[in-house]
């Protein structure tokens, strides 16, 4: 009882910020959108909205940080994307990202078809389908119906495991984030996890920085920028997505 009172709140909370946001007044309902993400409940839609009420108020940082997460869960989302794009022209920073070999494009463009979800799914549709398939094959009697129900069900075998695998990879983005946003309005990367580290080079508020696979340390995070550039930052100077 008290998690459907909780959860009504929350729905009210996100009904009362696209009010708010309808009327113009974007700081208050940014506010009751980050009210509604802070209670544990989270959408691509909540962040679409909050998404658009910082980006209002011209902050860009925690526009791109909800745009972010909203991309996370709905890739395929085309207002997301757009507005993404948007927000990223305005802010300060602009690094090109390291070549990346036009099939690994393919491949990840192919995986940002969808979302966990969406993945999941397709997986159990396509496992549904190959089995149907496969009765087929084994009952009909005919030869060329054969090779056909039998040649579909293999494929669909094939989109069963591979959305199965895409599902838990997704997944995992969301469970355990890997990028983040620099809010500070400037951070220094330093060489080493301290304040005596040496200054390597210095990132502005709305960059995406992805955390490296070294093991963090108490109050710092070492990062990795998209042009390959790595070093350490305080913690506390960014948000995960």
């Amino acid at each position: 009882l008290l998690g459907l009172a909780n959860a009504q709140n929350l729905e009210e909370a996100f009904e009362q910020g696209n009010k708010l946001y309808a009327e113009g007044n974007f700081k208050a309902a940014a506010a009751q959108y980050q009210k509604v993400i802070d209670g544990g409940y989270s959408s691509s839609k909540l962040y679409y909205n909050a998404g658009n009420a910082y980006y209002k108020q011209k902050m860009y940082a925690k526009a791109i940080l909800n745009y972010e997460r909203a991309y996370k869960l709905n890739p395929s989302d085309g207002d997301i994307n757009h507005n993404l794009k948007l927000a990223r022209l305005q802010i300060r920073d602009n690094v090109d990202s390291i070549p990346t070999f036009f099939l690994v494009n393919w491949f990840n463009g192919i995986r940002n078809l969808l979302g966990a979800n969406g993945w999941a799914w397709l997986s159990l549709i396509s496992f549904v389908l190959a089995g149907v398939l496969f009765i087929c094959y084994y009952f009909t009697g005919t030869l060329l119906v054969k090779k056909i129900t039998f040649g579909s069900s293999a494929l669909f075998l094939c989109i069963f495991f591979f959305a199965v695998w895409t599902a838990q990879v997704k997944t995992k983005q969301v469970k355990h984030p890997a990028d983040a946003i620099v809010l500070s309005p400037v951070v220094v990367v330093r060489s080493s996890p301290d304040q005596n580290g040496k200054d390597l080079f210095i990132v502005h508020e709305g960059i995406k920085v992805t955390f490296t696979e070294t093991p963090p340390v108490p109050g710092w995070r070492e990062i990795k920028i998209a042009d390959g550039n790595t070093g350490w930052v305080e913690a506390n100077t960014f948000e995960v997505i």
